[in-house]
């Protein structure tokens, strides 16, 4: 399908602890003009919406070629815990050092930190009200990305 629409043929499918599938998806990219549609992203947000909130713990993803930094960092951050990938991935470790070369050679300026004290404080503020507000509140990042 994702070659009939025009985008590259990347699929993934996510499924429940009980192996019944939540949500599949195709790559997106160019039908959506989005560079983020990739199919794990896809079907992430997908599976999340169908099971009613941000966690997709005891999920496992099925992914016929292995997912980029992005995707790998939204499965992790999801706390999707097994990954079948159809094609030869070689693990974390590989995959984001050869995005962190990819980020020094490509001659990106990282302005990190610029007022850390400020920013950090209006994300926690914003946690705290949202928390209050709503006790059903979930913070992102719970797998300990962020």
């Amino acid at each position: 399908m994702a070659l009939q629409r025009g985008d590259e043929p990347y699929g993934a499918v996510i499924v429940g602890p009980d192996g019944q599938m939540i949500a599949a998806a195709g790559n997106e990219e160019n039908t959506r003009c989005d560079p983020t549609a990739h199919a794990e992203i896809l079907a992430i947000r997908r599976a999340a919406k169908a099971l009613g909130g941000k966690s997709l713990k005891g999920c496992s993803v099925v992914c016929n070629y292995r997912p980029c930094p992005m995707c790998a960092a939204a499965l992790l951050m999801t706390g999707i815990e097994g990954w079948y990938i159809g094609s030869r991935f070689d693990g974390p470790e590989a995959l984001f050092r050869r995005t962190a070369d990819k980020v020094r050679a490509g001659g990106i300026r990282l302005l990190a930190a610029m007022d850390d004290d400020t920013c950090t404080e209006q994300v926690l503020q914003g946690r705290k009200i949202l928390t209050e507000q709503n006790h059903n509140y979930q913070s992102g990042h719970k797998n300990g990305i962020i």
